[in-house]
């Protein structure tokens, strides 16, 4: 239960700043904006974030907090769940 609620923080923010704020503006459609959403939820906030904190200009600190959101959205494929309900 709480893995699931986990799972849909970024989502739900995601969602919230498409409701309350112009920052989905720098797409220029809605597929990208929807992979994003469905696939890699962190990466897709930190894209967001780095366009409008910092004028969408990638440095060291940005790509390395890209590559960590990254591996974090694909690491959440509840493979770590699969291994403990293995029974013996």
């Amino acid at each position: 239960m709480a893995a699931l609620i986990l799972m849909a923080g970024p989502r739900i923010t995601a969602i919230t700043i498409w409701l309350l704020t112009d920052w989905f503006s720098v797409f220029n459609g809605w597929f990208l904006p929807l992979l994003g959403f469905l696939f890699l939820p962190l990466t897709l906030l930190w894209c967001l974030a780095v366009q409008h904190w910092y004028g969408g200009n990638y440095g060291a600190f940005q790509i390395i907090v890209l590559i960590l959101c990254i591996l974090t959205d694909l690491s959440c494929d509840g493979s770590s769940a699969k291994q403990g309900s293995s029974s013996d």
